[in-house]
């Protein structure tokens, strides 16, 4: 099997979510935590912070309509993706007395969402960080004062310096004993990274200061979600044929495998999991009615808000379709304007497609008469959530690396299957949805016109909700998919990754004569406000 951008992803927190103000989790959340991790390396205040985004990379191009600059000071100050002060960030840092000055560098990389912080204290003090964020709210920091290193924060971290020439195989023996069950992660130069079980105490920190070989030594923690000691690294699934094979054996459900691995990943109870889940359930809810029913400020002002216009027409029986498919579009549309306009969201599994698994789950349970039942929204939920952490290992939810097909895609395949245990149906059967509908779109281009999540995002949402529930009914209806779902998974992986035109925000409609002309008109507007 390819491993893909995460080995072990948290169903909760890197398929789920994070739940993070839109309009995009690889350029809002991530950074939040990219800057979280930067402030956490270094051992003094930071009074200046340089910022370079990668030259022909995403960032460079869409970093102010995505907020990606507002995102990295809030996680340099500490705050976490649900802040509702994140647009107000870089405001807020200067006014504690710390300067953040961004620009566009030719840095050392090919990934499009690179970032580089240059960090400087108050007594001339200076690191510099080097890392990116991989699609999701997954970020990865590579580089340390020029070595390598390799943190994704989701485990606690212990970083040493060491001295030059210092043999490091006693000195890994000892860590490792500290901490039982740590790992190396990099040991490049004068710098090992060693990943812990559990964050250690003020005694075993101080001892592992006391070695010979340390100069010093710095504790990092988790920006995800925390495992509890004892959590599996290991997930219990990493492909569909494993869920098949384990819910024949089990006799289970997608969402309760889903539970399972949660249970060993995080080393949470099934109730507490559950619980999470629920508080999802009521953040997509709310985000619903917010654009069912609230003028939202849409942060580019090119298009006006659809998903209440559509529902409207709806309700009055003005459209050409009806019934569940438009309400599903309707409501995904809605979902993914409140992210649009920064407002809170459920990354399912990115903010660029949060409204697909919320439109089709809302739309099917009114059909089926569950709208009202929390437990049943959940484990849908949690179905959808068990079919993406197989996604996110053979792949990557980063469309700027392989298009928008690993976004709305993914998100498509995941409330497809949740559709389907949702209505009764078996797991190969939720799984072959989840096939047909990501062999619907395969190939899709990731281009956000004027580098905001409006167009095409919040209609391809309600494309991808359609999609969801079309594929869901042609699998309940008996048809089985031709493809197994990994092979598909793969399918579109090489697709993105080998295409002539590497995928990086700015192609596609993005750059259409009219999206050329809408990116010029939303700069001046951005200038004048």
């Amino acid at each position: 099997m390819r491993q893909g951008s995460m080995p072990c992803p948290s169903i909760l927190d890197n398929v789920l979510g994070p739940v993070t103000l839109g309009p995009s989790s690889s350029h809002l959340s991530g950074p939040v935590r990219l800057g979280r991790l930067a402030r956490a390396l270094v051992s003094f205040e930071p009074r200046r912070v340089e910022i370079a985004f990668n030259e022909g990379g995403s960032f460079a191009g869409t970093y102010r309509g995505h907020r990606t600059d507002c995102a990295l000071a809030a996680g340099l100050l500490g705050w976490d993706t649900d802040d509702p002060r994140i647009p107000q960030a870089i405001n807020e840092a200067r006014a504690r007395g710390v300067d953040i000055a961004f620009a566009v560098a030719r840095l050392e990389t090919d990934h499009p969402n690179t970032v580089r912080f240059r960090l400087r204290g108050p007594r001339g003090e200076h690191s510099e960080v080097v890392g990116t964020s991989e699609g999701g709210g997954a970020v990865r920091v590579s580089r340390l004062d020029g070595m390598r290193t390799d943190l994704d924060g989701q485990w606690p971290v212990l970083l040493a310096r060491l001295r030059p020439g210092a043999p490091t195989d006693d000195l890994v023996r000892a860590l490792v004993e500290l901490s039982d069950g740590a790992r190396v992660r990099a040991n490049d130069g004068n710098l090992l990274t060693l990943e812990l079980s559990a964050p250690l105490g003020p005694q075993a920190l101080e001892t592992a200061a006391r070695r010979p070989e340390v100069v010093s030594c710095r504790q990092v923690e988790p920006v995800s979600l925390a495992p509890r000691p004892g959590a599996s690294r290991t997930p219990l699934f990493s492909t569909a044929a494993d869920l098949l094979y384990l819910a024949a054996q089990r006799r289970a459900g997608l969402s309760d495998l889903a539970v399972s691995y949660e249970a060993g990943r995080l080393g949470w109870t099934p109730a507490q999991i559950r619980t999470h889940a629920g508080r999802m359930v009521s953040v997509m809810r709310q985000a619903l009615d917010r654009g069912l029913s609230e003028e939202l400020p849409l942060s580019g002002g090119i298009v006006k808000q659809g998903g209440c216009r559509l529902h409207e027409a709806v309700r009055l029986g003005r459209t050409v379709s009806s019934g569940t498919m438009t309400r599903a579009a309707a409501y995904a549309m809605a979902v993914n304007e409140v992210s649009a306009s920064l407002g809170l969201i459920v990354a399912a599994p990115t903010a660029g497609s949060c409204g697909v698994v919320p439109g089709a789950l809302f739309a099917a349970a009114e059909d089926l008469g569950i709208a009202d039942r929390k437990d049943a929204l959940v484990d849908a939920l949690l179905a959808a959530g068990a079919v993406g952490a197989v996604f996110a290992q053979r792949a990557t939810f980063l469309a700027e690396l392989c298009g928008c097909q690993v976004e709305s895609g993914a998100a498509a395949a995941m409330a497809a299957a949740a559709v389907v245990e949702m209505k009764g149906g078996s797991p190969r059967q939720s799984l072959d949805a989840a096939s047909i509908s990501l062999q619907n779109i395969l190939g899709m281009e990731c281009d956000p016109v004027a580098g905001l999540m409006e167009v095409p995002c919040i209609t391809r949402n309600a494309l991808g909700a359609v999609n969801a529930l079309m594929s869901a009914d042609i699998v309940l209806a008996g048809v089985e998919s031709a493809i197994p779902f990994d092979e598909v998974v793969d399918a579109v992986y090489e697709t993105g990754r080998f295409r002539p035109v590497q995928c990086n925000g700015t192609a596609g409609l993005a750059a259409t004569p009219s999206g050329r002309a809408l990116a010029v008109r939303v700069r001046n507007w951005e200038a004048q406000n």
